[in-house]
């Protein structure tokens, strides 16, 4: 008569199971300098830029994916030039009037290029002053969280109110969603939009200091090296550029050393040579960790001397510990039902002529669809 009892308990942890969230986004990419770059067609090629930003100590980059509801593609040569240097690449859309269609539009885009993070350009649409909804901004982070609950993401916005009002933008949601807040500090357009004002306006809406990212305009030839006390006396980490299509040899070189201080202490998260290459913002997953679903990691952010090339494997994860999962190799992973209650995590090799280091992703609890998921001592067995 045991044995109905036992199985009885196993069906009860299968289907009585709480859903499995994820881990919060890794925030590391948002502490490093990155740009936005409109359009890659106002480039010759993604190569000089590359070497711009690696030079200056910039770790990521960011593509303009969409516009509403209209892709943008993705030229698989610039993800290749970037990240020979180090550098996280990313996409970055401006949402309209249909939250829940541009966020899935949004993760389907980082999924199919395989993107390290994704940034909501959120402005007129979503104040509820201007013709918008109040709920758009949550039916956005719901719809895109439901799609990629570890992906890093950030919303971009107006940067300093116009009074000393805050602007009826639903920032809430925004955090609750996980997201980074990089506000525009667009001081070469707008006197108010100083990056003192521009942080004021952040930490009268909610946002905590350690929340909030800057976005620096250069375009109207406007010199980055005006922004650089600025920045300094903010006490924040991490900053942007808008646009890289605008930016000048000079404005890299500018805002380098202080790139370079604000990079001091923040952690390394990778292991191996020396010399080699060093991960600064650790590899992510993108994609919804449901059996027969497909994962993909970005390799994250790396310092380098030398051009570098990656390599990825995939790891099961039970209890404390994670062994490889055969012939899983490369940058995507298809969920299988031996990964139901327990956790997958990415590995990325890389490797320069200096030498080579080994970087994890993030590991993510694995259900299968509708929340059933397999708890111990069932999930351990074999």
């Amino acid at each position: 008569m045991a044995r109905p009892l036992i199985a009885a308990a196993a069906i009860a942890a299968v289907v009585l199971a709480p859903l499995a969230r994820a881990g919060p986004p890794s925030a590391a990419i948002w502490d490093r300098a990155g740009v936005l770059v409109g359009d890659t067609r106002n480039f010759p090629g993604p190569d000089r830029l590359a070497d711009q930003l690696s030079a200056s100590g910039f770790a990521w980059v960011a593509l303009q994916v969409h516009k509403g509801l209209a892709a943008r593609p993705v030229d698989p040569a610039w993800l290749q030039a970037f990240r020979a240097r180090g550098l996280a690449v990313g996409g970055w859309g401006i949402e309209r009037l249909h939250p829940e269609r541009e966020a899935r539009l949004a993760a389907r885009l980082v999924d199919r290029n395989g993107l390290d993070f994704y940034i909501a350009n959120a402005e007129a649409p979503y104040k509820t002053d201007a013709g918008g909804r109040w709920g758009r901004s949550a039916a956005f982070t719901r719809a895109f969280r439901s799609r990629e609950p570890a992906l890093p993401a950030a919303l971009v916005t107006y940067g300093a109110a116009s009074c000393v009002c805050v602007l009826p933008i639903d920032f809430a949601a925004w955090r609750r969603a996980r997201f980074a807040f990089l506000p525009e500090a667009y001081y070469n357009e707008f006197p108010g939009y100083r990056p003192d004002r521009t942080l004021a306006h952040a930490l009268r809406a909610g946002w905590s200091r350690s929340q909030v990212h800057p976005v620096i305009g250069v375009y109207h030839r406007f010199p980055a090296a005006r922004y650089v006390p600025l920045l300094r006396r903010l006490g924040t980490r991490g900053f942007s550029v808008f646009v890289a299509d605008a930016a000048r040899p000079s404005d890299y070189l500018a805002l380098a050393p202080l790139i370079s201080a604000e990079a001091r202490g923040l952690p390394v998260y990778s292991s191996g040579d020396a010399a080699g290459p060093a991960s600064v913002a650790p590899p992510v997953l993108a994609g919804r960790p449901l059996v027969g679903t497909k994962l993909v990691v970005a390799p994250g952010a790396w310092l380098t001397q030398t051009p570098l090339t990656v390599r990825y494997s995939w790891e099961r994860c039970r209890a404390r510990t994670c062994a490889p999962i055969d012939n899983a190799e490369g940058a995507t992973y298809v969920l299988g039902p031996d990964d139901a209650g327990s956790r997958v995590r990415a590995v990325v090799g890389a490797g320069s002529i200096t030498g080579s280091a080994t970087a994890r992703s993030a590991a993510i609890a694995v259900r299968y669809a509708g929340g059933w998921q397999l708890l111990p001592p069932f999930a351990d067995r074999p």
